[in-house]
């Protein structure tokens, strides 16, 4: 499902409240616009595309809100690629943004399970976003060994970094994993050392290459 916020000229005539307007008297300043550009956001499985944030004047905070919809997935969001924070259902939290920034949203849990979140500005209290779904669409089997290496029930990841920010679970699991970088190929990952999500590329004479993408 897809929204946009409504330009200064509707929200004015269905007497929505929050938006700035411009001065008119030649010696007073323009105000700043403290509302974002419209994004143009997805449903979403596993996790969800990445948006970015422009249009904004000076730095402003979100509210992001997550329910669940069926089952009860881990919910989790991040900002310019960073680390995962978790989102609960029910209880706002809150991310100050600048001009440019990334965020993108995460769903865990048992195939099926569901979740809708929402974006709201907080200084105007206009939503961004109204609302997104996300849904887990795969899990993982095997154990990561010769012949059973860990595998995506749904579409294969295309890196172990992509493997593991699609199921941070897997966190510690070192192993053989079924990736497709352009052809489906079972590459050991590091889910380890700095977090995990490195992919191995050589050894040679007992030295390990790794490669985080």
């Amino acid at each position: 499902m897809r929204f946009a916020v409504w330009v200064l000229a509707t929200a004015a005539a269905c007497g929505r409240s929050g938006f700035d307007t411009r001065a008119t008297e030649v010696d007073a300043p323009a105000l700043v616009d403290p509302t974002p550009e419209p994004v143009d956001w997805a449903n979403f499985t596993n996790v969800s595309s990445e948006q970015t944030l422009t249009g904004i004047a000076q730095p402003i905070s979100l509210r992001l809100s997550a329910f669940f919809g069926s089952g009860t997935p881990a919910i989790a969001r991040r900002a310019n690629g960073g680390a995962w924070a978790g989102i609960v259902p029910g209880t706002p939290s809150v991310v100050d943004i600048v001009d440019g920034d990334r965020l993108q949203f995460r769903v865990t849990g048992s195939s099926g399970d569901s979740a809708t979140l929402t974006i709201e500005n907080v200084s105007d209290g206009d939503l961004i976003l109204d609302t997104v779904t996300g849904t887990v669409a795969a899990t993982v089997a095997g154990d990561g060994l010769p012949g059973t290496p860990y595998s995506s029930t749904g579409p294969a990841p295309a890196s172990c970094s992509a493997f593991l920010a699609a199921f941070p679970q897997q966190v510690g699991a070192n192993g053989l994993y079924l990736i497709d970088p352009g052809a489906p190929v079972d590459a050991y990952c590091d889910m380890t050392t700095d977090g995990g999500g490195w992919t191995l590329i050589a050894r040679v004479l007992g030295t390990l290459s790794l490669i985080h993408i």
